[in-house]
């Protein structure tokens, strides 16, 4: 046992300072490889953000309950009452026509425009907050509304909330779909390249197959320069990506301030650092197999 991790920590090192004195093709090879990695990735953050947006959404949605303009307080108590019943409302906020024109009056800059109006134009109006804020249940509950005494109308934007679900969904298949092509891809270019590694080194391998050094024994370290080729490519692509992410959210953040909201691009978590590295090693190791299995098959 001893002797077979000897064995494998010499061929890792081994391995490594190959790398390391062929710094050039070694860069240039992985910078290829990180840079396609890039863009899976970063797919996946900026998935991942939208679906912290959905949460936040999910988490305070607000359902308006507009009451009929001629509604008097017998009308507006009554839906207050109901809402009272109600088991799936978790809070909720009336707000008096009056305070909804002065409100109306003070973000808009036009008192003097609304000052002149014969009569209040605006209905009184009830916030409401449910426990569960599935689109399905909100649009139930709307429905239900809608059949209430004096309401006049209830608006809440699910639509573009269900738009952004499915758009979440379709994401989430695409990048992984692009994810399998791109870690193909990665495989392929290792494989090449060990393939041609092989071929520069054929003598020495059938050398090594005389004197009795088994194919296992001969692929060992190739299987490491793929992997280690594979683990420095997805150094480079999170690299790349937290730089990309410095420089887009300075924008980000200027423009999601014009409209009072912060959003940004979340960077990875230590568990996706995890299952980027981990994947990018093994397309390479499956690369190393391939490329090798082909080679030292025709030595």
């Amino acid at each position: 046992m001893l002797n077979w991790i000897s064995q494998h920590w010499h061929t890792f090192w081994q391995t490594l300072g190959r790398l390391v004195r062929a710094p050039i093709s070694t860069l240039l090879a992985i910078l290829v490889m990180g840079t396609t990695l890039c863009l899976p990735a970063g797919l996946y953050l900026m998935l991942h953000s939208l679906n912290r947006l959905q949460g936040v959404i999910h988490e305070n949605p607000q359902v308006t309950i507009f009451m009929k303009i001629l509604s008097n307080s017998s009308d507006i108590q009554q839906v207050n009452g109901l809402l009272n019943q109600d088991t799936e409302v978790k809070d909720y906020k009336f707000i008096p026509k009056n305070e909804a024109l002065k409100s109306l009056a003070q973000r808009s800059g036009i008192t003097d425009l609304l000052a002149g109006l014969p009569s209040n134009p605006l209905p009184d109006a009830f916030v409401v907050r449910l426990k569960n804020s599935t689109p399905e249940n909100i649009a139930y509950f709307k429905n239900s509304v809608l059949n209430w005494p004096s309401v006049d109308s209830v608006q809440y934007d699910a639509i573009w909330a269900q738009r952004l679900a499915a758009l979440i969904s379709l994401g989430r298949n695409f990048i992984i779909l692009i994810s399998v092509l791109l870690a193909f891809t990665v495989s392929v270019i290792i494989g090449n390249t060990i393939r041609l590694q092989i071929a520069s080194r054929q003598a020495e391998i059938e050398v090594s197959i005389l004197i009795g050094a088994t194919r296992r024994f001969i692929r060992r370290p190739f299987l490491y320069f793929g992997a280690l080729q594979g683990l420095a490519s997805g150094l480079i692509a999170w690299g790349i990506l937290q730089l990309c992410l410095m420089a887009i959210n300075v924008k980000i953040s200027a423009f999601s301030n014009l409209y009072g909201s912060i959003f940004i691009l979340h960077s990875f978590s230590p568990s996706a650092i995890a299952v980027l590295l981990a994947g990018s090693s093994v397309a390479g190791w499956l690369g190393a197999i391939f490329g090798t299995s082909y080679a030292i098959k025709n030595i």
